[in-house]
């Protein structure tokens, strides 16, 4: 992680604003983006599990395995899937 020295933040700062309004658009650091993907599969990821336990009680260790091991497409998809399943299994069943 590198750290901006506090006396260049004030002269970063004032470079953004103007990279901002050059391009009229805001300047989002690629870390920023990533750190606000990673925030959505988290908060993903908590209601899932949320939805699973409280259809399905305790959830066992797979399931846990499964859950941080899925990418933020398969949260979606077992998401929708929690809606009509009637096992955990149905849930995060293979299907071709």
């Amino acid at each position: 992680m590198l750290t901006l020295p506090s006396a260049l933040a004030p002269d970063f700062e004032q470079a953004t604003r103007a990279i901002e309004q050059e391009y009229t658009m805001s300047f989002v650091m690629s870390f920023e983006r990533n750190a606000e993907a990673r925030g959505k599969a988290e908060g993903m990821l908590s209601i899932l599990q949320y939805q699973l336990s409280r259809k399905f009680g305790a959830l066992p260790d797979w399931v846990d395995t499964r859950l941080k091991q899925a990418d933020t497409d398969t949260l979606v998809l077992w998401s929708d899937r929690i809606l009509f399943a009637d096992t955990l299994e149905e849930v995060f069943e293979v299907r071709n």
